[in-house]
């Protein structure tokens, strides 16, 4: 092979390859959008979102129903406020409570919503009450790492 061939070769793998990328992250951002619009938004608050972003799933039994829209720091109490956009086709009950959880010890955050049982639903732009905000794995950690011995003694 001379090495204009090679260079040819190598132009049009690499133009494979970038075309395969690039079909890939089309492909990954519609499944992400997909059959959220339309949807309503709820807002929940909470005291810790170390770890999430816009965009990440609200599920419901591990199932995705829903993304994160925004955060906001409410100035006057500092909690977090995440607006929740939710499928139109899911009804949240009115007593359903958030949470924030992850996919394993180091993956991605996500909102975890524990389906209540009242028959009456969120409507539009109203909030989730009963929530509770991420835990702190480092933190935790550096806690354990860090406290004396007489505390790890009295724990046993």
């Amino acid at each position: 092979m001379s090495s204009s061939e090679n260079s040819l070769f190598e132009t049009l793998l690499g133009a494979f390859i970038l075309g395969i990328a690039l079909f890939l992250f089309g492909y990954s951002y519609i499944k992400t959008s997909q059959g959220i619009e339309g949807g309503y938004s709820l807002i929940a608050r909470f005291s810790r979102i170390d770890g999430m972003g816009v965009g990440a799933d609200v599920k419901i039994s591990g199932i995705k129903v829903g993304r994160i829209e925004s955060l906001t720091l409410n100035p006057q109490n500092y909690m977090a406020e995440a607006k929740l956009k939710i499928n139109k086709s899911i009804m949240i009950p009115k007593d359903s409570s958030a949470e924030i959880v992850g996919e394993g010890l180091l993956g991605a955050k996500y909102v975890s919503i524990s389906v209540g049982g009242s028959d009456t639903g969120l409507k539009e732009g109203e909030k989730i009450t009963n929530t509770q905000g991420s835990i702190s794995i480092e933190s935790l950690i550096s806690k354990y790492m860090f406290s004396s011995k007489d505390d790890k003694s009295k724990a046993k």
